[in-house]
């Protein structure tokens, strides 16, 4: 059984297998996961929608967070549909979210 961990981290996919926790944990690439397009979509617009959070340029890297509430909670939502999304594709799979790093 896979074990998947939904940690927020710049510049990765900020999805990671986590099923054997005597290993490191495996940023996993979205296009390998063996669920539909639309899940992948999903988890490449939480991606996004992460990075976009972050100034990035050649003398800045910081975080400016969300614009809004509503864009907070636009992706709180999309974070947690992809998580029943999982569920219900790969019912035998645990997928966990770790909320120390949700934005």
């Amino acid at each position: 059984m896979k074990k998947l961990l939904i940690l927020f981290d710049y510049g990765t996919s900020n999805i990671w297998d986590v099923t054997n926790p005597s290993e490191p944990k495996i940023s996993l690439e979205v296009e390998g996961l063996p669920v539909s397009e639309i899940v992948k979509n999903k988890l490449i617009e939480i991606r996004t929608a992460y990075e976009n959070l972050f100034l990035n340029n050649k003398s800045e890297f910081s975080f400016k967070g969300f614009s809004s509430i509503e864009e907070k909670k636009k992706f709180t939502k999309l974070t947690e549909q992809v998580i029943k999304d999982f569920k219900n594709e790969l019912p035998e799979w645990i997928v966990e979210i770790d909320v120390e790093s949700m934005p």
